[in-house]
């Protein structure tokens, strides 16, 4: 009798087995944190732009009364209760930053776009920051090309400047170099930001773009500055990245398409 044989399916190796099914898990985990993310800046978020929309009311009458406190007060003051009065309006002042900062994180108004050359706007910010560092030992080296259009809002990209500079000024102390470059590449309008600081550890580098995170102290910042930037940046098309500067620093690389006006930021 004739037998026929079936061809043998080969079998798989047990270790290429095991390493498919750790890969699978290690992914599976990753999408399972990524989601939690999410959902947990969805709720942060809502519950943000709720808590700024009531603390607008009374914040605007303590930002009006009390330097009209003070003016009226002015003759009866000692030097206590105006050292007292001068820490409230400072307080007040933070609260109102960080209350636009949540605004603008769940803003749902939008300025018109139109036709902007981002170098301009990088060059204002770079010389508005260099005024203020009159005194302190920081070389600010700025490269910028001016002539380059984009569409979109130039305030929000100005805004993603001022951020990304003001951090690298807090890295570097009053001591140290931080490098400014525009140009144009290829299609784009890449922007980078570059400080001698201390940098962004490794295992940080994905963290520095999320909600509310920051290495700052307690009070000294929201951490939603560079989640801000990031959702502007994007809104544009563009991109923006966390990396090592040749300065030994953090490097903020942006990247915003050479639009035109018919394809404008809706």
């Amino acid at each position: 009798m004739l037998r026929i044989m079936q061809p043998s399916q080969p079998r798989e190796p047990e270790n290429a087995t095991l390493a498919t099914q750790v890969n699978e898990a290690e992914r599976l985990t990753r999408l399972t944190e990524q989601l939690a993310r999410c959902e947990r800046a969805a709720a942060l978020g809502s519950l943000a732009a709720s808590t700024a929309h009531n603390l607008r009311n009374p914040l605007s009458a303590l930002l009006t009364g009390l330097p009209a406190l003070r003016k009226r007060l002015a003759d009866r003051l000692d030097d206590t209760s105006t050292e007292l009065l001068d820490v409230l309006m400072d307080c007040a002042q933070r609260i109102e930053g960080m209350t636009l900062d949540l605004l603008n994180l769940s803003r749902n108004d939008r300025d018109a776009s139109a036709s902007f050359a981002p170098g301009s706007g990088l060059l204002a910010c770079t010389r508005v920051f260099g005024a203020r560092l009159d005194g302190a030992h920081v070389e600010l080296q700025s490269d910028v090309d001016v002539q380059a259009m984009t569409c979109g809002r130039a305030g929000e990209i100005n805004h993603v400047f001022m951020n990304v500079i003001d951090n690298a000024l807090r890295a570097v102390e009053g001591h140290g170099r931080i490098r400014i470059c525009g140009h144009v590449e290829g299609r784009d309008y890449v922007v980078r930001i570059g400080d001698s600081g201390p940098g962004i550890a490794p295992d940080l580098l994905r963290c520095v773009f999320e909600d509310f995170w920051t290495t700052r102290p307690a009070g000294e910042g929201t951490g939603l500055g560079l989640s801000i930037a990031r959702k502007i940046v994007q809104e544009h098309g563009g991109s923006i990245e966390a990396g090592r500067s040749e300065l030994g620093g953090a490097l903020f690389t942006i990247r915003l398409p050479l639009r035109q006006a018919e394809r404008a930021v809706a």
